[in-house]
């Protein structure tokens, strides 16, 4: 059996070198986090709930959350557990999430059978930890993006990545409807809800990880390309 050349080992070192830089990166699969900003723009009392405690119209709202740009939803919609360190403030009281959260993402949206069909991204939070108002202690909270026309920013199975939430942010339409932290305590009476219902005024999203690489199935490609460069030097040799 015989050894390969001087020759053909430099090209089989510069076939793995080509194979390892070469390889893409999944871009999309990384962690995003979202810092926002927002005030309140009105409040909706259920049951037996006759106020807001110590929150009023106006007051400011700023948060952040990450979402898992691993999870990627089947169908675009559900990504569970998808979003995660949720916490958001109104007003000097903080609330902060316990565990992690669903993520929605819909590629054609609409409010109405009249409305505009839209991209959306909504992120819940899980429990919320913090200081009752109203008599009720915090129950969920909700930031929402959705867009003015539809971009189609969003694709079944393939999970968002930085610049696509970027232009989400762009071409954004603030809602109170879709933004809101919501009172209640369930298990005693469902019907007493309070919901803080606030508009955005600043969104960013970044991303400080690197890139998780493509499983070994991506680089198949390159490698058969590099076992055939082989091939053809051995032919040529024994030849």
């Amino acid at each position: 059996m015989k050894l390969l050349g001087k020759g053909q080992t430099r090209v089989c070192y510069l076939l793995a070198a080509a194979v390892v830089a070469f390889t893409p990166l999944a871009a999309n699969a990384v962690p995003l986090n979202f810092t926002f900003t927002g005030a309140i723009d009105r409040f909706s009392l259920w049951g037996s709930a006759s106020g807001a405690g110590d929150l009023n119209v106006g007051d400011s709202v700023s948060g952040s959350f990450t979402y898992d740009g691993s999870i990627v939803p089947d169908g675009f919609v559900f990504a569970d557990d998808g979003i995660s360190n949720f916490s958001i403030t109104v007003d000097g009281f903080s609330y902060t999430a316990t565990g992690t959260s669903r993520a929605l993402l819909y590629d054609d949206w609409m409010l109405g059978s009249s409305s505009p069909v839209v991209d959306l991204f909504i992120a819940q939070s899980g429990p919320l930890n913090g200081p009752n108002q109203g008599g009720l202690p915090p129950f969920i909270a909700q930031f929402s993006l959705r867009t003015t026309s539809n971009l189609s920013i969003f694709q079944a199975g393939v999970s968002p990545s930085l610049g696509d939430f970027q232009q989400l942010i762009i071409d954004n339409e603030s809602d109170f409807n879709t933004n809101f932290l919501t009172f209640a305590d369930f298990r005693v009476n469902p019907d007493d809800r309070i919901v803080a219902r606030f508009n955005l005024t600043g969104v960013t999203v970044s991303t400080t990880d690197p890139a998780v690489p493509l499983s070994a199935p991506a680089t198949l490609p390159l490698m058969a390309a590099g076992l055939g460069l082989l091939g053809f030097i051995a032919r040529r040799r024994k030849g």
